[in-house]
């Protein structure tokens, strides 16, 4: 179940004020989700930003940022700031 998600816990306090004299506190907890992209929609984004910022990336080298990062999109943008560096 964790393996092929990210999860990331956000909480929300809320403050509410009643009749101006008594404050409640409103506690919320949330369990977000998320999926790892599709290869073929990452290379394509990778592709774009390498084009916007003008770094010479082959196929071969996105297809590895992609199998290195696991599908992590921002792993994979990470990565290929690097090789611009």
């Amino acid at each position: 179940m964790f393996a092929d998600k990210k999860y990331l816990i956000a909480i929300s306090i809320v403050k509410i004020v009643h009749c101006s004299i008594t404050i409640y506190y409103q506690f919320a907890i949330y369990l977000l989700t998320f999926n790892k992209v599709l290869c073929f929609f990452l290379m394509f984004r990778l592709k774009m930003i390498a084009s916007n910022e003008q770094v010479e990336v082959t196929d071969d080298a996105i297809q590895a940022l992609i199998n290195f990062s696991e599908g992590d999109m921002r792993k994979s943008i990470t990565f290929l700031q690097v090789i611009k560096d």
